[in-house]
């Protein structure tokens, strides 16, 4: 606010002639103030970059701790398995070492023995698997030898002999008969007296089953529990 210079009256600032005289009157500027920004701190960045550099390296100690405490359990883990490995295969050599494996060429009683251990385990016949499980549990197998006679109608007769398997005392359905060229004709008898043919096998072939099957003490084991009778 001002007064008008001719005749006193006040006016506004900004007015550019009296109301009350006429008067023409100059426009009083206001004075500019300059505002100057507050200048940044300079030691802001360095706050920053320490707190990230703790931050970091406490994340880094915390990660080292944690792969310290797991690293044993990974390698008692390892070791756990290794030893068990270990020991299966340890059982394994010992099993193989201590099994000896059948020559082709037998004894009558092991022959019996390793015709009966084929029928149970490689034709996988009820009737073989009874009769060698019978055979383990009363120690005895009985062997019966005679000639095949015109009412035994065979698929395949060998040498016109057959055997009969006949562990313990019981009665037994359990046949084979030997060709000329070293073959294994197996037989089961069912009702009416009927022999009913299951297969046949190389001799050389029925050995090298057993033995692949570490079935040779067993074949022997049961070879000594056998009698050998002839039926003329």
């Amino acid at each position: 606010m001002r007064n008008c210079p001719k005749c006193g009256h006040p006016v506004e600032d900004d007015t550019t002639k009296c109301p009350n005289c006429g008067q023409i009157l100059a426009v009083t500027k206001a004075p500019v103030t300059s505002v100057v920004p507050p200048k940044p701190h300079r030691w802001l960045p360095w706050v920053v970059g320490i707190v990230l550099i703790l931050l970091i390296g406490g994340l880094g100690v915390q990660m080292s701790r944690q792969h310290r405490n797991a690293k044993p359990q990974v390698t008692q883990t390892t070791k756990t398995k290794a030893k068990h490995s270990s020991k299966t295969s340890q059982a394994s050599a010992n099993k193989a070492s201590t099994n000896q494996a059948l020559a082709n060429k037998l004894d009558g009683n092991d022959t019996a023995a390793a015709i009966l251990y084929y029928g149970a385990t490689k034709l996988n016949n009820q009737d073989f698997k009874n009769g060698l499980k019978t055979t383990q549990n009363v120690k005895a197998l009985n062997v019966t030898v005679q000639k095949i006679t015109s009412n035994q109608h065979l698929d395949h007769a060998g040498q016109g002999i057959i055997y009969t398997l006949t562990p313990g005392k019981t009665a037994s359905p359990l046949r084979y008969t030997l060709d000329q060229d070293q073959k294994v004709n197996f037989y089961v008898v069912k009702d009416n007296n009927q022999y009913n043919y299951l297969g046949s096998v190389a001799w050389h072939d029925l050995v090298t089953t057993i033995n692949q099957q570490q079935g040779g003490n067993t074949v022997r084991q049961i070879g000594k529990f056998v009698k050998v009778q002839e039926n003329k």
